[in-house]
């Protein structure tokens, strides 16, 4: 694996729903270079903080 030395993350919300949220991640090096870049599709559930929680009802 190649050291690119600092990197310089990036997280937003695209679009926040009653339901549904979409969120973007962008990782670049020093020069701006990206070196990765994701998204994410999320479901909003009410009292349901982790992830443990929202397994043990499936």
């Amino acid at each position: 694996m190649r050291n690119y030395g600092f990197n310089y993350n990036k997280g937003r919300s695209i679009k926040i729903g009653k339901s549904m949220c979409l969120a973007e991640a962008t990782v670049n090096d020093k020069d701006g270079k990206c070196l990765a870049h994701g998204t994410s599709k999320m479901m909003v559930t009410k009292e349901l903080q982790t992830v443990g929680d929202a397994f043990s009802l499936m």
